[in-house]
């Protein structure tokens, strides 16, 4: 086997693992009516049927939306692993 299809047998075996812990799948439909909140239910509709881009928002807006998005969740993974470094840091301390 060449090493090209190694690597990316063992990049779907990655993507395949991690997309069956929970909170890494997303629901698609779910999310977008998250995001998109607020707007007329036909435009949700037609958002949630065609996606983001080919229902043509406006380009502005969704990086605005996107780096949000990429805020909190970043925001939200650095307190959690600041959170679960605590008990080790306290150890190291009291050593």
């Amino acid at each position: 086997m060449a090493e090209n299809e190694q690597k990316s047998i063992s990049l779907e075996n990655v993507i395949s693992t991690a997309i069956q812990v929970p909170g890494v799948k997303v629901n698609r439909e779910i999310f977008l009516r998250e995001q998109f909140k607020g707007l007329p239910r036909d435009r949700m509709e037609e958002i949630i049927d065609k996606g983001p881009v080919d229902a043509l928002c406006d380009r502005n807006q969704l990086r605005k939306m996107v780096k949000k998005i990429i805020n909190e969740r970043t925001i939200i993974s650095t307190g959690a692993s600041f959170a679960a470094g605590l008990p080790g840091g306290l150890a190291m301390a009291a050593t």
